[in-house]
């Protein structure tokens, strides 16, 4: 959760926390979770998931954990994704053609659904803040950049509310987006970092 949907006024950049400080590829992402999809019972730090695209698939897998198909999309350029408090996968996209999607469990429906993000680049996902002791505070941030804006929707709020953040992360895009080692959710420019 950002609190009162902004940015720090004292900003307190730092590297990120493992495993988002793993050198980001625009086909493989990582990110902590539970034991096994859908299985939230030891928390979702339990271990650590690797996420591939392999022809045509987003493919999640960890150790112990045998290699699982979860999205089929055809020409992805870049993906990122992250879990749920329920170990429901959330992946955040942007296909060759240049459309910008976020896929993610509605449990209103109950199903996963896709939100289109028109004219956005760089989608990234991550839990805000994956520690036992959160888990009622926690939410998924699905940040992305718009006309060289960078924007925020939340979990609690069902992706619905775009909310903006900051013009100062330029046109690059984002690179990375989660907790950094000052405990700050924190998002990461090819030139900078806001927390």
């Amino acid at each position: 959760m950002l609190p009162d949907h902004v940015l720090s006024d004292q900003p307190l950049p730092s590297q990120f926390r493992y495993p988002r400080n793993i050198p980001r590829q625009p086909l493989i992402d990582y990110e902590y979770g539970g034991i096994a999809l859908n299985d939230s019972s030891r928390g979702l730090r339990a271990k650590v998931w690797r996420g591939d695209y392999i022809e045509d698939q987003v493919v999640l897998s960890a150790e112990g954990v045998a290699p699982t198909a979860v999205l089929s999309m055809p020409n992805l350029r870049d993906f990122s994704f992250t879990f749920d408090q329920n170990m429901r996968v959330a992946i955040a996209y942007v296909r060759y053609d240049g459309v910008a999607a976020f896929y993610w469990f509605d449990a209103t429906i109950p199903g996963y659904t896709t939100l289109n993000l028109q004219g956005a680049i760089t989608p990234r996902c991550a839990m805000d803040d994956n520690r036992d002791t959160q888990t009622s505070r926690a939410d998924i941030i699905l940040a992305y950049m718009r006309s060289g804006s960078l924007y925020f929707r939340e979990q609690r709020d069902r992706y619905q509310i775009e909310r903006f953040l900051s013009d100062e992360g330029g046109e690059g895009g984002l690179i990375q987006i989660g907790m950094n080692r000052n405990w700050r959710f924190q998002f990461q420019f090819s030139n900078s970092s806001l927390t």
